[in-house]
């Protein structure tokens, strides 16, 4: 803003008349971009972003030091109305955050997604109609609402931290769950919780649902969807006794930030190695690996029992029985 005094936003005139086609200001501040709702002043000599929605030029007017002192001052989005509320969605690699994502019921303008922060290898957007959003809000009043979450990133190996600010405001008849749509579990945020989960090499976006509302609308659109696992476990492979294959289901708890070393290896009945199942590490959820009843070197192993034995971290060794008949 090339002035030497402030300008109120709600003071600026543009040649659409009505303001429709115009989005923003927003404003990048400590490493995160500050979204509309939180600009009712321009400040002198900032930097600010305004997107033209429409497809026409528009003309914006600054008004003149006079009209700026005549102007009243700009009402604040108050909590007057006790069930409207607003939450923030904030998203950590560790290095970076991306903060000020807000969603919820109060009478706002959605606000769009700016563009990609400098030296930030991530984005997080509210994705509405194909578009990407900073704000999102219900419409008409409406209490129930349901908001879609996309974590893209450029570095493919990354461990993450996501959390809910403003839980505490939360009227107590709403409920809220969040949807991991890859690990397909429901993630229960508390007042001052927050979750871990990775984007690892295969993929580049990270999906999420969030679902808040009363009590029975949440359990209708969050059915089908199970909780995360809250200890280590390692199942008995199905079928047993198999030939030539076989399923073995195991559980990563979330036992700390970021993901953990997974291992799972086949031994046979005289303990000498067999064959390697999982080496990776794995971020917490629900897991099932295929045995084809072949060794380290691709050869078919003859009938007879076999032990597949689980390491997670330093916290969980666990060995089983399975019997391969020919």
């Amino acid at each position: 803003l090339p002035y030497n005094y402030p300008v109120q936003w709600s003071a600026i005139v543009d040649s659409t008349v009505n303001g429709n086609q115009l989005m923003g200001p927003y404003t990048y501040v400590n490493k995160n971009w500050l979204p509309p709702s939180t600009i009712s002043v321009l400040s002198p000599w900032e930097g600010y972003y305004v997107m033209n929605t429409g497809t026409s030029t528009i003309t914006m007017r600054i008004p003149s030091i006079a009209t700026v002192i005549k102007q009243s001052k700009i009402s604040v989005d108050a909590y007057a109305d006790s069930s409207k509320w607003v939450l923030e969605w904030r998203v950590s690699n560790g290095k970076s955050s991306a903060q000020n994502n807000f969603f919820g019921t109060v009478a706002r303008k959605d606000g769009w997604l700016p563009p990609g922060a400098p030296g930030r290898t991530f984005s997080t957007a509210f994705v509405s109609n194909g578009m990407d959003f900073i704000e999102v809000y219900t419409k008409d009043g409406q209490k129930n609402g349901i908001w879609n979450i996309e974590i893209k990133t450029t570095d493919n190996n990354e461990d993450f931290t996501a959390s809910i600010a403003g839980m505490d405001r939360l009227p107590d008849d709403v409920h809220l769950a969040l949807l991991d749509m890859k690990r397909k579990v429901k993630v229960t945020i508390s007042k001052a919780g927050e979750f871990n989960f990775a984007v690892d090499k295969v993929d580049d976006v990270r999906s999420f649902k969030l679902i808040a509302g009363d009590s029975a609308f949440v359990a209708k659109n969050s059915a089908g969807f199970g909780l995360l696992p809250k200890e280590f476990s390692l199942s008995s492979n199905v079928p047993n006794p198999f030939n030539p294959s076989t399923l073995i289901k195991y559980a990563v708890a979330e036992k700390g930030k970021g993901r953990v070393a997974v291992s799972i290896k086949v031994y046979d009945a005289r303990g000498r190695f067999v064959k390697t199942l999982i080496n990776s590490k794995h971020e917490s959820g629900y897991y099932t690996v295929q045995w084809n009843s072949k060794n380290e070197y691709g050869k078919s192993v003859g009938s007879g029992a076999y032990f597949y034995r689980i390491t997670i971290g330093r916290d969980f060794v666990k060995t089983r029985k399975m019997v391969m008949l020919k």
